[in-house]
C-alpha cells in the first residue's frame, strides 16, 4: 500500500459557478462554517483561490485567511440569522458533539428563513448506531 499523497490542486474550477440568486449581485456568497477546523480552513482557502465571495464562520469569530468572518453559534437562532444574512450557499461543517443533529436542524431552519439556496453538508461522523445495524452484513 502506498502512502497517502495529496492530489494536485485544479487550476480552474471543476464546476461552473451557479447564477447569483439575489438581484444586483455579481456573484454568490458562500458561508463556510467550522472555518477554523482542518476541512473548513482548506475550503475557505480553496474558494478564495477561485475568486468566490467566501465568508468564514466559526464559533469564535476568529479571523481566517484574510476573508470576512462571522461568528456562528448553532444553538442561537439570532447568531445563525446574523451569520446567514445575504448568504446564497452554506457549506455546513458542525462540531462533533452529542447534540449535532439538533445543531444541524437549527442551521437548516435558519438557512431556509434567510433564503439560502444551496446547502452542502459534510461530516466525518458516522451514523449513530450504524455499526450495530451493519453487524454481520459482511
Amino acid at each position: 500500500m502506498q502512502p497517502w499523497t495529496a492530489l494536485p490542486r485544479p487550476t480552474t474550477p471543476v464546476c461552473p459557478p451557479f447564477e447569483p440568486s439575489r438581484p444586483g449581485k455579481e456573484r454568490n456568497t458562500i458561508l463556510v462554517t467550522g472555518a477554523t477546523g482542518t476541512i473548513g480552513r482548506e475550503l475557505v482557502q480553496q474558494f478564495k483561490a477561485f475568486g468566490a465571495h467566501v465568508i468564514a464562520g466559526s464559533s469564535s469569530g476568529k479571523t481566517i485567511g484574510g476573508v470576512e468572518t462571522r461568528r456562528v453559534d448553532f444553538a442561537d437562532a439570532a447568531s445563525l440569522a446574523s451569520a446567514l444574512q445575504d448568504v446564497d450557499a452554506l457549506f455546513l461543517l458542525l462540531p462533533l458533539q452529542a447534540d449535532m443533529a439538533q445543531l444541524a436542524s437549527n442551521a437548516v431552519a435558519a438557512a431556509r428563513t434567510a433564503g439560502v439556496k444551496h446547502i452542502v453538508r459534510s461530516s466525518g461522523a458516522g451514523q449513530p448506531g450504524l455499526h450495530r445495524s451493519c453487524a454481520g452484513s459482511g
